[in-house]
């Protein structure tokens, strides 16, 4: 049994499980909000705002599941023109720069959250503190930062490469 491939498939699908849960929270809200303005004359004063949040952890979380997927924005130029064995070298050079780039922001992001912590900044609508928001940034890239870390191990280990195959395939369809 390979078990970093289930682990991954697991943590992929609890993603994309907490993606669709709040994506339905957002559009229930907002369904709700529209139906209370123009049916009761009234509103939830913090719909908005959680609709603004739900979708940026969407993002965030979004972000992740793509680049396990590897459906995330590429440029490729040239990639279809290199050797087999250059391009393994410059798929594992990409993948390196973005998680360190993902690691970067996750550094900064989670300077962000202190910062919310130590001055207890909370949403206006919704009481929530923001730090909860910020994380958001925080474990987004961080699970990305992991996600090319695993892309970089599944080109140079070729056994783990099924893995690689079958998430692209997954996200093809």
């Amino acid at each position: 049994m390979n078990v970093p491939g289930a682990i991954s498939r697991i943590a992929q699908r609890v993603e994309e499980l907490f993606i669709g849960v709040l994506l339905l929270a957002i559009t229930g809200v907002i369904f709700l909000n529209v139906v209370m303005r123009y049916g009761f004359n009234s509103t939830l004063s913090w719909a908005e705002e959680f609709a603004r949040y739900g979708v940026i952890w969407v993002t965030f979380i979004g972000a992740s599941v793509c680049v396990a997927r590897h459906l995330h924005i590429a440029i490729d130029v040239w990639g279809h023109k290199l050797s087999e064995r250059t391009n393994r070298y410059w798929s594992i050079a990409v993948s390196a720069f973005c998680s360190v780039a993902s690691v970067v922001f996750c550094w900064y992001s989670l300077q962000l959250v202190a910062k919310a912590l130590q001055t207890g900044q909370k949403a206006i609508a919704l009481g929530l503190p923001m730090w909860c928001v910020y994380g958001s940034m925080s474990l987004g890239s961080a699970l990305m930062a992991v996600r090319f870390l695993v892309t970089i191990w599944q080109v140079i280990i070729p056994g783990a490469n099924s893995i690689t195959d079958q998430t692209r395939k997954q996200g093809t369809n």
